[in-house]
């Protein structure tokens, strides 16, 4: 998936998944994560391991990306901080040049004084040549309170309050960066809990700024999903599921039908029938279910 980061992330709370499988189950588990980090290709999984896989591929996906951004921002910072002590270079290189201009016209002055047949009356003009331009290919960063100013708009406009950027505000903001996390984060934040705390009054007055960007920020990060995307994803997971069924109907259809065209027990052949008329009408619900689910 990323060339450059070679490790994951696994959480204790999957302990309670893997109690449920036997070794074998959880070698190719661990097996299939490892290969998608590696590769970014979603392991073939059938049965349960398909379905459990699903939310550990999303907190892969999500730990992936947060990696990748606070990489981002920390590269940034350090392209930063060369350019400073470029500057900072250039300029003790301008102050060298104008204490050996200044030391040249004071030697040159005593020596004059101490010739009195010579008089001097002269203005010495330091040229600076030391010139640094720096350009920001990047893009100028946000101040922290443009920054701040931004999500609590952001905040506003989500929840219809009408909170103001303060100096509380700011420095909780700035703390978050300091913390790794990312301006998209904190929308993140702000989206979720606007999602799940608005419908409901007694909640609906902590979205807030020193709530939702307080010490709790990283439980809110990683909290599941809105509801709407839980019945989003429910939704999805209900249909792979009887594609799979509908599959696996199908192959059992076929291995009747060989059986039925083999059989000579009249007996036999007249359950074989039975059999396939039942599977027949199973595929059948299944396929009008997929079909109202489109």
């Amino acid at each position: 998936m990323n060339e450059e980061k070679n490790s994951f992330v696994v959480f204790t709370d999957i302990k309670e998944i893997l109690d449920e499988l036997d070794d074998k189950q959880v070698a190719a588990l661990f097996r299939g994560m490892v290969d998608y980090q590696e590769t970014g290709k979603v392991p073939n999984f059938r049965g349960a391991l398909k379905y459990i896989f699903i939310p550990i591929r999303q907190q892969m996906d999500r730990n992936n990306e947060k990696w990748s951004k606070t990489k981002t921002v920390r590269s940034e910072a350090g392209r930063k901080g060369g350019l400073k002590a470029a500057e900072n270079r250039a300029s003790k290189s301008k102050q060298n040049v104008a204490n050996e201009a200044n030391a040249t016209f004071a030697s040159s002055n005593e020596a004059n004084q101490a010739n009195q047949a010579v008089t001097v009356t002269g203005t010495v003009t330091v040229t600076d040549t030391v010139n640094v331009t720096v350009t920001d290919t990047v893009g100028e960063e946000m101040s922290p309170e443009s920054l701040s100013l931004s999500l609590v708009d952001y905040l506003n406009e989500k929840s219809g309050a009408s909170y103001k950027n303060d100096a509380g505000t700011v420095q909780l903001v700035t703390d978050l960066i300091g913390m790794g996390y990312t301006e998209a984060d904190i929308r993140s934040v702000i989206d979720k809990k606007c999602s799940d705390w608005l419908p409901d009054p007694k909640m609906r007055q902590y979205l807030r700024p020193s709530t939702l960007f307080g010490n709790k920020f990283g439980q809110y990060l990683s909290a599941p999903e809105p509801a709407q995307d839980k019945q989003k994803q429910k939704r999805h997971d209900t249909r792979e599921k009887l594609i799979q069924d509908r599959d696996e109907l199908n192959a059992r259809l076929i291995r009747v039908r060989t059986q039925i065209a083999t059989e000579d027990d009249p007996v036999r052949s007249g359950d074989l029938a039975e059999e396939e008329a039942i599977l027949l009408d199973r595929i059948d619900v299944i396929g009008r279910r997929l079909e109202a689910m489109t």
